[in-house]
């Protein structure tokens, strides 16, 4: 993770809808191409924290604009291109009936061009700077991971603690997912890692999906990451995962560990040396299969209490990536200072899943709390 790589993560929650499908009920009909319209003082809030994150496109994106929006009752801008947006910004005395249908309460309305149809985006920005993003997504369009989510509750396995990002949520696709994943393997060995991992998807996962990606400590070049399904059966999850590793070391130098971290018990994997500090571990509980960056991470995922992250929602602890990204630095060997550091404009993004016909995207930006 770095400062750019914090912003590129902001701006998921617009190019997932774009990239997913359109939206569900279907939006009014729009003019081809990108749209953004609104309120004018609403949108010039928004701009001034996207202007904080100097030195990445996102600002260079700002310092474009075609007006200043804070002396607009409304704006418009209409393009075909994504990076002439803003630069296409102006005035207007009244809303296209399209857009005003489609805004209802909300102050702000991008829509984005997806096949011959739009994706829909609204916000709204507080006089503080709490952002408030919503969209709706055709789950029938969407990756099975994605489009089979439900609302069924869960339990959290993972530690909530120092998490830069912790999400959980369940999903009816998760045999789809897997089966897409190994379906284009080559090789009889591969093939039947294929079958077993398919099998093991259907018979037991159960579909529920936490990962949290944990604060890097001291010395570390990644921030750790952690994540676990959930579970049917314990000693199934267990033999199976065995016996993918066992396929794994007849093919890569790897040596294997046991490892146990409370009544949980596993493996670590030394020997692939694909990232710093990637020594990957696994281990079964009675509720589910954790995966692991390596035994720290695994003994620092399971060794606190989990996360309060409720089923359909993810959370982005965005005020500790300047304190994480400075520890990165200090792996590298790379310059720390405020030359290099990005002031970011809120603590925490939060997006909430939720479904009714469609699947409803629901994000909050908070602002960073007033010195």
């Amino acid at each position: 993770m770095t400062s750019r790589g914090a912003v590129g993560l902001l701006t998921v929650v617009l190019a997932t809808a774009a990239a997913c499908g359109p939206g569900a009920p279907p939006p009014p009909a729009f003019p081809p191409g990108l749209l953004l319209t609104g309120d004018g003082p609403a949108l010039a809030r928004l701009l001034s924290s996207l202007a904080r994150f100097e030195g990445t496109p996102v600002a260079s994106a700002v310092g474009s604009v075609g007006v200043d929006p804070a002396t607009c009752g409304l704006v418009e801008a209409r393009t075909t291109d994504a990076a002439e947006l803003l630069g296409a910004l102006r005035c207007v005395d009244s809303m296209a009936a399209p857009a005003a249908a489609a805004l209802g309460g909300e102050q702000l309305l991008l829509a984005l061009p997806r096949g011959d149809a739009h994706v829909v985006v609204t916000a709204r920005v507080d006089e503080g700077g709490r952002t408030t993003l919503s969209t709706r997504l055709d789950p029938s369009e969407l990756p099975p991971l994605l489009g089979g989510l439900t609302d069924d509750p869960s339990e959290a396995v993972l530690s909530g603690e120092a998490t830069l990002l912790h999400a959980r949520f369940k999903t009816t696709g998760i045999a789809e997912t897997v089966a897409a994943a190994t379906g284009d393997a080559d090789g009889q060995g591969e093939r039947l890692f294929a079958l077993s991992s398919s099998i093991l998807a259907g018979t037991v996962l159960d579909g529920t999906v936490e990962a949290a990606w944990y604060a890097p400590a001291e010395g570390d070049g990644v921030p750790p990451l952690a994540a676990a399904l959930g579970v049917s059966s314990r000693a199934a999850a267990a033999e199976g995962t065995a016996r993918y590793v066992d396929a794994l070391a007849e093919r890569w130098p790897i040596v294997g560990s046991a490892v146990k971290v409370g009544d949980a018990a596993g493996q670590c994997l030394d020997g692939l040396r694909v990232m710093p500090g990637f020594a990957p571990c696994w281990a079964a509980t009675d509720r589910a299969l954790v995966l692991a960056w390596n035994q720290e991470t695994l003994r620092h995922a399971l060794g606190g209490p989990a996360g309060a992250v409720p089923t359909g929602e993810g959370r982005v602890h965005l005020d500790r990536f300047a304190a994480a990204d400075d520890t990165l630095r200090r792996a590298r060997g790379l310059a720390t200072g405020p030359e290099v550091a990005i002031d970011y404009p809120w603590r925490r993004l939060t997006v909430v899943a939720s479904r009714d016909d469609a699947l409803v995207l629901h994000a909050v930006l908070e602002p960073m709390a007033a010195e």
